[in-house]
């Protein structure tokens, strides 16, 4: 089995673990009950089938997506961009959980790996970068702060990168009627029947409260123009946050763009930030541009409070 990284925070109870070898996959993170003094709660689901040996699907955990998010589509054909007039083929969510990552430091509350550009990345992506992600554990938060860098010397880096976190809707305490995300979103987007591009939006801002059941919010893009985050409200009195600032010099939040998703018969549901709409590879609408050298960097927090 690889090796599991384990980050702390003073309070014992706040911790995050990592298997860079499965795609720098977060496989728990742990937080405070709010009101059962020295009790944790595991905040990340991971699926009975989960395998500990080889990078698989994202079905679980708390995954990055790079260099893309959600699916992509060129004619008709899934899978499918065009860069430089070269046909390239590349799965749902990118690759980045897909190769093992390496580990750059480990310390009793923070870590850092690195995914670089190689022979089977280029395959599909061709870029030369490199990708870290640095954790911090404190109490009642998990920061990570996510840097994608340009190593080429003459070619611009085209990406959108997200996080598909999966967190436990625990059954045996609250049922998903009874949880409630909110997010104050600046507009809405909808989806082609295959889920692989979008093609309408509605631009109306809207405080978006709504349980985990409502069959209305599942497979929704919604956008953000100024807040950067969105909350779970659970019935015991947990409220698990996550925050993402702006990139330099930028006024908008690195991740713009929330996808809800769930499996109603599972115990998990997905709030995932997203740098852009599926299939931007193709429409070059809403791409992050880099030039040789240049690095995008910023902060996601996760953190919990109580009501």
């Amino acid at each position: 089995m690889h090796e599991k990284i384990l980050i702390q925070a003073e309070d014992g109870l706040t911790s995050a673990t990592f298997v860079p070898a499965l795609g720098g996959l977060g496989v728990s993170m742990t937080m405070p009950e709010p009101k059962m003094p020295g009790g944790f709660r595991e905040l990340l689901y991971l699926p009975e089938d989960f395998s500990w040996e080889t990078p698989g699907k994202i079905s679980g955990g708390f995954p990055i997506c790079f260099p893309i998010c959600g699916r992509l589509s060129r004619d008709g054909e899934a899978g499918i961009y065009l860069f430089d007039g070269k046909r390239y083929q590349m799965g749902i969510h990118g690759f980045a959980h897909l190769f093992p990552w390496e580990l750059l430091y480990h310390e009793k509350n923070r870590m850092g790996m690195r995914l670089s550009s190689n022979e089977k990345t280029l395959e599909m992506y061709p870029f030369s970068f490199e990708l870290e992600l640095h954790y911090e554990a404190r109490p009642g938060e998990i920061v990570c702060r996510h840097q994608y860098i340009n190593t080429s010397e003459d070619r611009v880096l085209c990406y959108y990168a997200g996080f598909h976190p999966y967190f436990y809707i625990d059954p045996s305490r609250y049922s998903k009627d009874k949880v409630i995300v909110c997010a104050e979103v600046s507009g809405t987007f909808f989806y082609n029947k295959t889920l692989s591009d979008i093609v309408d939006s509605d631009q109306t801002p809207l405080s978006l409260r709504s349980a985990l059941s409502n069959p209305e919010i599942n497979e929704k893009l919604f956008y953000l123009e100024n807040e950067g985050g969105f909350e779970l409200h659970f019935p015991d009195g947990a409220i698990i946050g996550v925050d993402f600032d702006s990139f330099e010099g930028e006024d908008r939040p690195s991740f713009p763009f929330l996808q809800l998703y769930h499996v109603p018969e599972k115990p998990f549901f997905c709030v995932e930030p997203w740098m852009s709409h599926p299939n931007a590879m193709n429409t070059q609408l809403a791409t992050r541009v880099l030039f040789p050298g240049e690095v995008d960097e910023a902060t996601l927090t996760l953190t919990q409070r109580s009501w």
